[in-house]
Formats: C-alpha cells, structure tokens, sequence
C-alpha cells in the first residue's frame, strides 16, 4: 500500500519553467532546453485538484435568493429565507455538491502547492 500512496505522489507532481503555469511531466520535461549546459532549473509542486463544492455554497444560494426577493418586492421580502435552520443549510450543500458530482464530474484544473525549484538534468530528460 505504501508503494500506491508514493505512485499517486508522483502522479501529483506538475512542472513549471516561470513558476506560474504548471505542467504535467510529460507536457514540459522532454521539451525543455538546455542553452547553459547540462542542467536546467525549473519549479516543481504538488496537484491540488478543486471539487465542485469549492464554487459553490448553500449560503450564497440563499443570499441571492434573498437578493431577487428584495429587487422584485422590496421591504415586504423582509424576513424571506431567514432563519433556515444550520442542518437544513448543511443539507441544501450536499444536495448541490452530490447533484454536480453526478452530473458534470469534479473540475479539471487544480491549484499548485509546495512549489519548489529543482534541478534537471539532461541526460536524465528521454527525447
């Protein structure tokens, strides 16, 4: 099991040339140049995918429910979804975040941490 968990590391790894936008391995390692020598530094960190729950929230929902009430009615909105139990709101999350996990599957873009410099080497990059 623990060779599973240091190939699912690896398998998190992405690569930079500016430390900014990040690669998998394949996308920026082998077309790397090398213009001073032998070895390049470029930066290295860890995938940290989003979910959908991320984007979204039970609260902001509501919020802006109570928002369009306020628009279309005014001050007789007052008091429109307020009070809604902790429980139901936590509810409502699930619901949004199991509705979209069923549908439309978890984003394809992640964040990047414990960004890193490191060294390649060119004899170790496969043409």
């Amino acid at each position: 099991m623990s060779d599973q968990n240091s190939e699912n590391e690896v398998d998190d790894l992405v690569y930079s040339e500016d430390g900014e936008t990040f690669y998998e391995y394949e996308g920026i390692v082998p077309y790397l140049e090398f213009p001073d020598g032998d070895t390049q530094e470029i930066y290295q960190g860890t995938k940290h995918p989003f979910t959908n729950s991320r984007f979204m929230d039970a609260e902001s929902i509501i919020e802006d429910a109570r928002d369009k009430a306020w628009d279309l009615a005014g001050e007789f909105s007052e008091g429109y979804l307020e009070n809604i139990p902790k429980e139901k709101v936590d509810e409502l999350d699930k619901l949004l975040a199991d509705w979209f996990d069923t549908n439309v599957g978890q984003p394809d873009f992640y964040s990047v941490k414990n960004i890193k410099k490191i060294t390649i080497h060119k004899e170790d990059v496969q043409s």
